[in-house]
């Protein structure tokens, strides 16, 4: 028997994201960081991918990593704010949290290659690197 276990696409789901629209109500943002990611569309695609990266990512582990990232996104959101309206500052501090989110995620797509493999005795696995990031892991 043949199953498919598909990680999201983020690409996919950024383009049906509208240009400048940030992950949360910009109609809402009182702080300068977050006037600064509304005012700016490549802070607002930034934070966009870096939250879908976050949400998917947080589907992907176990229950017991999700507080570890929590406190990692809350640290972020601190150093976010820290930021005020600094550009260069967000533009950097985005950068480096979807780089961490990224590696997380090809850790946790070998993880459960790892796991798979061992643990389901004569099914393949198959991982291929799609646009983006995400994983296509058939078994």
């Amino acid at each position: 028997m043949q199953f498919a276990l598909l990680v999201p696409v983020v690409g996919a789901v950024l383009l049906v994201i509208p240009a400048n629209a940030a992950s949360f109500d910009c109609g809402r943002a009182r702080s300068a960081d977050e006037r600064a990611v509304c005012a700016s569309g490549i802070l607002s695609e930034l934070d966009v991918e870096m939250a879908v990266r976050f949400d998917t990512l947080t589907g992907l582990v176990a229950m017991g990593m999700r507080g570890d990232m929590g406190d990692a996104q809350r640290s972020f959101l601190a150093s976010r704010r820290r930021c005020g309206s600094d550009t260069v500052c967000l533009t950097a501090l985005y950068r480096g949290r979807i780089a961490v989110l990224t590696t997380e995620a090809t850790a946790s797509s070998q993880r459960l290659k790892h796991l798979i493999r061992d643990h389901a005795g004569q099914v393949e696995v198959l991982v291929e690197p799609c646009p983006g990031w995400a994983t296509h892991v058939e078994i």
